[in-house]
């Protein structure tokens, strides 16, 4: 179980190294490093949505997700069983979809 203040460690980690990578036109390591800060980025935003960070860990695990309720227009934390951990496209689809459940 991650916390938000591991995520945002990791966060400038990345983010650092890949700066560190391009000022030494080093393009392969720069490209790899913050392609992992926006996925850090991605899970930092999650987590600052839902101010909970067992339901966002859940999300990250692949254990929740969500659905739209045309009802409310709002989407909705469900259980999936599938757990499944969202990447690449997938993991933006879970950052957006929790700003629109708040």
């Amino acid at each position: 179980m991650k916390t938000f203040s591991q995520i945002t460690d990791k966060l400038t980690e990345q983010y650092n190294n890949a700066v560190d990578f391009y000022y030494k036109a080093d393009f392969c390591n720069f490209f790899s490093n913050i392609r992992n800060a926006v996925e850090y980025v991605c899970r930092a935003i999650i987590f600052d949505a839902l101010q909970d960070e067992d339901i966002a860990n859940k999300i990250l695990e692949g254990k929740k997700g969500f659905t739209y309720n045309p009802g409310t227009c709002k989407y909705e934390i469900k259980d999936f069983s599938n757990g499944c951990i969202p990447q690449n496209s997938t993991l933006l689809d879970r950052v957006s979809s929790s700003l629109y459940q708040i």
